[in-house]
């Protein structure tokens, strides 16, 4: 948590938190309306994002969520969650796996198991505003 709030505060640039999240809200919003995919960069991180994205008004395709894993992959601030995905999103980028929906995460730490478990991101509402904007040259998504 110490370096997610790290982090934090050099994401801040001087504004505050509410600021932070409204600007990361807006270009999150654009980005999806160019490549609905993009949510599958965010793997479980998606959940608590698309959440946020939807209390601050976003009309995404599909407004369900799920909330057993937003739970387990979101942080008391919301500026703390969309840092934490943000991060994840990037390393997902780094390993060359934006688009795909695969991820292999950790077991929490009591389980008698050590090894990863798959995660598939499936958000229906997103993958139908990829194959509609696919379907039409220069289609809006319908992401606002």
């Amino acid at each position: 948590m110490a370096y997610l709030q790290q982090t934090l505060i050099r994401s801040l640039n001087g504004r505050s938190e509410q600021k932070f999240v409204a600007d990361y809200i807006i270009a999150l919003k654009q980005r999806l309306r160019i490549e609905p995919r993009l949510y599958r960069a965010y793997g479980p991180y998606w959940p608590a994002v698309k959440s946020i994205l939807i209390g601050h008004g976003a009309k995404l395709p599909n407004r369900s969520v799920d909330v057993d894993v937003k739970a387990d992959y979101s942080y008391p601030r919301e500026a703390l969650t969309l840092v934490a995905a943000a991060l994840y999103e990037e390393a997902r980028l780094e390993r060359g796996l934006y688009y795909s929906s695969r991820h292999f995460l950790p077991l929490i730490a009591t389980a008698d198991d050590d090894e990863d478990y798959l995660y598939v991101s499936l958000d229906e509402g997103q993958e139908f505003a990829h194959a509609e904007k696919s379907s039409k040259p220069g289609g809006d998504p319908g992401i606002s």
